[in-house]
């Protein structure tokens, strides 16, 4: 039943279709997800509404979240995901990789460990985070948190490596404090931009 005033309330089937293809177009901001949408029309056929018609605000997308608690959109997804795996729509045979070379000018002090790799809750960390920023009470200057993923025994092979080395004494640098073991797969620079295509 719609309200006399306000946004109307939004359909909870088009909410989850929403958020299921913000995960799948890995769109994170709740504005540009409804802009997105708009001007696609397989995903408005999705949705169920017409070319002319209105999506829901992108602050009741925001609204509506808040609603539901971050393990439930987690679930839907992983459940959604099994199903196409299942109905063998989903299959993982081939991965391609695209790149550019950019000429690397970055401070390595400026390098940041990039995070474990946990698709969905990234997903929905950086929705939060991003959706935070956009929102007008909040300063400008915030910068939302870094999301590079890497595989996590990789983090971990990194960290146990650094201590060993410290804990040799014949270690050339081992007794400094700043000395640190970097790997492109561990580690990013937050200044260059990295292109990632996967079919």
């Amino acid at each position: 039943m719609q309200g006399s005033t306000g946004n109307p309330s939004i359909d909870p089937v088009v909410f989850f279709k929403l958020m299921l293809t913000g995960y799948l177009e890995n769109i994170t901001s709740d504005r540009k997800l409804v802009e997105h949408c708009s001007l696609r029309m397989d995903i408005l056929y999705f949705l169920g509404y017409d070319i002319n018609e209105e999506l829901p605000w992108h602050s009741t997308l925001s609204r509506t979240r808040q609603l539901y608690p971050e393990s439930l959109l987690e679930s839907l997804f992983e459940c959604i995901f099994s199903l196409c795996v299942k109905k063998g729509m989903v299959a993982g045979h081939q991965q391609a990789v695209g790149s550019a070379p950019v000429k690397a000018n970055a401070s390595i002090d400026s390098l940041l460990v990039k995070q474990p790799k946990e698709s969905v809750q990234m997903h929905l960390a950086k929705v939060k985070a991003d959706n935070e920023a956009d929102r007008p009470d909040r300063k400008a200057s915030s910068k939302p948190a870094a999301f590079i993923s890497a595989p996590e025994h990789e983090l971990r092979k990194l960290e146990k490596h650094q201590e060993n080395l410290k804990n040799m004494p014949t270690a050339l640098g081992a007794k400094n404090e700043q000395a640190r073991l970097l790997s492109n797969k561990t580690h990013y620079s937050p200044g260059v931009a990295t292109f990632d295509w996967r079919n």
